[in-house]
This record gives C-alpha cells, structure tokens and sequence, in this order.
C-alpha cells in the first residue's frame, strides 16, 4: 500500500490542472480557427460546452487551494509546537543550570570556609599560646 505525501497529492492535483488547460488551450485554438472561419454560431457553442471543463478546472484549483491551506495550518500548528518547545527546554535547561551552579558554589563555599575556619583556629590558637 502507497502512502501519497502532501508534496505528492500537490503534484496530482497540478498535473489535473495543467492537463485540463491544455485540452481547454486545443479547444480554445478550435474556437478561434471556427470564428476565423466564419462559424460564429458554432464557436460560441462549443464555448459554451466548455463550460463543464472551465468549471472542473476552477474545481480542481479551488481543490488544490484547501489542500494547500490545510497543509500551511498544520505545518503552522507544528511550528508554534515546536516553538513552545523550544522555550520549555531553554527554561528548563536555564533552571538546571542555575541550581547546579549554585550547589556548586554552595559546596565550593563551605569548603572554603572549613579551611579558613581552621586556618583562623590555628593562628588564634598559636597567637594564644605565643
């Protein structure tokens, strides 16, 4: 079974419309060749039978149209989740790293300040006795 993507189905639907014109330019060149030839009456009836084909074009385009608007508002749905994504990861990630930099410094401060602590004990302790 075939899976038909979007860019596919466009395809489709623009090689309908490319064949249908040229069938309509074939027919319209007749109607030209008929009022040329002095078949007025003939001309503006086959116009008018054209009709159903102009129609069928104008259908297939107004087809093509939805499809390619349905396709820009997923595609749009798809980008502003991906956005918001973006975001949560970037606030997240944000927020992570602030409190691993802050443990990190907290752990770093208290090491610091043990050694000093001692560092300040010794003196005093040695200044006392000196």
């Amino acid at each position: 079974m075939h899976s038909v993507t979007r860019l596919e189905q466009i395809d489709v639907y623009e090689q309908r419309i490319a064949d249908s014109v040229a069938r309509l330019d074939v027919s319209y060149a007749g109607r030209i060749a008929a009022v040329r030839g002095g078949r007025r009456a003939a001309a503006v009836a086959g116009l008018r039978a054209d009709d159903a084909a102009f129609a069928a074009v104008r259908g297939i385009a107004e087809n093509l149209y939805a499809y390619s608007a349905d396709g820009a508002a997923a595609a749009d749905a798809e980008l502003a989740g991906a956005g918001r994504s973006v975001v949560t990861t970037l606030a997240a990630s944000t927020l992570i790293a602030i409190v691993l930099f802050g443990l990190t410094a907290l752990v770093i401060g208290r090491s610091v300040s043990v050694r000093l602590g001692r560092v300040t004990t010794m003196r005093s302790g040695a200044a006392a006795r000196g």
